[in-house]
């Protein structure tokens, strides 16, 4: 081998020790085979190198896919993990919450009489408990405007009731 194809051998093994995609490359068997016959061509046989480089094009593409394929496996795992929390969460049934989970000490039945479970329920968790109303709309699976809309009509109720007793 002469020495300026030597070094040029020396060179990219070289750097190819530095790089872990490189490195796994030349693991391959195909890969091997073809560098020891560039490094056993007494002349340099340009179709050698153009097969190399074919080779290391096709290798890095099919990294790069499998790259794509984990990230969207990935992404989609934290979509189901992020789903099924939201379930456990939103065990609720909104039209038909028990009145066991609407029950107040601190806010007297006669006076939410004329509510329904799901309004009484809507202001014990944003006035008792202390949720704001993104927080009671994620919990119950509804938006916010829903939420903002229930507590709106369950004021205008009891004003209301309040107008009459006066």
């Amino acid at each position: 081998m002469t020495d300026k194809k030597s070094d040029f051998y020396n060179g990219l093994v070289a750097s190819i020790n530095k790089d872990w995609l490189t490195r796994s490359f030349m693991k391959l068997d195909e890969t091997t085979l073809l560098m020891s016959k560039i490094k056993n061509n007494a002349y340099q046989d340009e179709s050698l190198n153009e097969q190399l480089e074919l080779n290391f094009k096709s290798y890095f593409f099919y990294v790069q896919f499998l790259s794509y394929i984990k990230q969207v496996l990935y992404f989609k795992k934290v979509h189901l993990v992020e789903s099924a929390k939201k379930k456990q969460c939103n065990a609720y049934d909104v039209d038909n919450i028990p009145s066991s989970s609407v029950s107040s000490q601190k806010i007297s039945d006669d006076l939410l009489s004329g509510l329904t479970n799901k309004n009484k329920y809507i202001l014990k968790l944003l006035y008792e408990e202390g949720y704001s109303q993104k927080e009671v709309a994620q919990q119950l699976s509804i938006s916010e405007a829903a939420v903002s809309k229930n507590k709106r009509r369950s004021f205008s109720k009891l004003k209301e009731k309040n107008e009459r007793l006066q």
